[in-house]
């Protein structure tokens, strides 16, 4: 049976996080954190399982011309069709020895199954070791539902037991016991409600002497956004004219954006912060992918498409043929439904062509 190429995307987003931390011989080493969406890279079906293969690669540039590459193949394998295509991650994370120096870097990425590609470029400065009796490493930050993680390492050179404090902006603070042993790991957990809105400082302090260590930052909720408007707008899909209205029109905006996906979720059988995370995204790549002249993404065919049914489970392009109009063809094999999409004019405005009827209903994978 010849494998079978599924969940061909569009393009891959990746925004890796670096950060520097400490090995037990004291070489510092750059920690690569990265996570990719399952649903943009490429699966191969290989009997009972699918399989994306993935190559990172990392160069790290000094001022001196002096070069430090480095190759990672990731290979993920899931057991589920749904999986290939639903928000779920690649989450890991590649380590690199740096000495002291200033680095420009660059991280690419690259889905081996479909040669597509993308990187990221940045720089990062590495200081020489100082001689303190405690160390704290870079910072890995990501977020779950109401709460934002900082997961670091502080390094005990002393051997001594201490407390470690810190501090979350203005409104939050809280002590760290750190052990004898010579990594501590530590994970703070910063409940958003309590923080406060917009970009907070977290500050580390060790024996009296204060260290900044990351930043965070809290956006502000829809119901309190300049955008609360646009988003209602964009409910299009998911809610009815009457609802949108009364989005519109309610004095207690939060109250009724919260019972809005509270009645959504029942309709769904979903969480409603979930439900809300997956519309929303779906509209955030629509207008990433399809925007033509003065529509946004979400406005056109192939957006509405997409944030209707989520990405295809295959994609046909055909952009330069004779005799022939640019065109696409998605397919989604579970619900039986193709779509034609054609650029008659030539001027990358796609129309919906086939089918003229159709269930046109919001759905998520169950």
């Amino acid at each position: 049976m010849t494998p079978t190429v599924i969940n061909f995307l569009i393009s891959l987003t990746f925004k890796p996080e670096l950060g520097m931390f400490l090995t037990p011989k004291y070489e510092q080493e750059c920690r690569i954190f990265y996570k990719i969406k399952r649903k943009e890279v490429v699966y191969i079906n290989e009997g009972e399982k699918y399989i994306a293969k993935i190559e990172l690669g990392c160069m790290f540039k000094e001022k001196k011309d002096k070069e430090i590459i480095d190759v990672w193949i990731i290979k993920d394998t899931v057991w589920n069709y749904e999986e290939t295509t639903n928000e779920s991650e690649i989450v890991g994370k590649v380590r690199i020895i740096l000495p002291p120096g200033e680095y420009t870097y660059k991280v690419t990425l690259k889905d081996l199954n479909s040669n597509r590609k993308t990187c990221s470029i940045g720089k990062i400065k590495v200081k020489e070791l100082e001689k303190k009796p405690y160390l704290i490493s870079g910072v890995q930050k990501y977020r779950k539902r109401d709460t934002i993680f900082l997961k670091f390492e502080v390094y005990n050179f002393c051997k001594k037991i201490d407390t470690l404090q810190y501090e979350v902006g203005d409104s939050v603070t809280g002590k760290i016991l750190i052990d004898t042993s010579f990594v501590t790991p530590v994970e703070l957990k910063n409940y958003l409600p309590h923080i406060g809105y917009g970009w907070h400082r977290v500050k580390m302090k060790i024996k009296g002497k204060t260290e900044f260590l990351d930043s965070i930052y809290v956006e502000i909720p829809v119901w309190e956004s300049k955008a609360y408007e646009e988003k209602v707008e964009e409910l299009v899909y998911i809610a009815t004219p009457q609802e949108r209205e009364t989005l519109l029109t309610t004095k207690n905006r939060k109250k009724g954006w919260l019972e809005f996906w509270e009645k959504k979720s029942k309709e769904y059988m979903i969480d409603g912060k979930k439900l809300e995370q997956i519309y929303f995204t779906r509209i955030s790549e629509a207008k990433r992918y399809f925007k033509e002249f003065t529509l946004e993404g979400w406005e056109t065919d192939r957006g509405k498409v997409y944030v209707l049914l989520g990405p295809p489970d295959e994609r046909e392009v055909k952009y330069l043929e004779v005799n022939s109009f640019p065109y696409e063809i998605w397919y989604y094999n579970s619900l039986r439904l193709k779509f034609i999409f054609i650029d008659k004019d030539g001027f990358g405005i796609y129309k919906l062509e086939y089918p003229k009827f159709w269930d046109e209903k919001f759905r998520i994978e169950e």
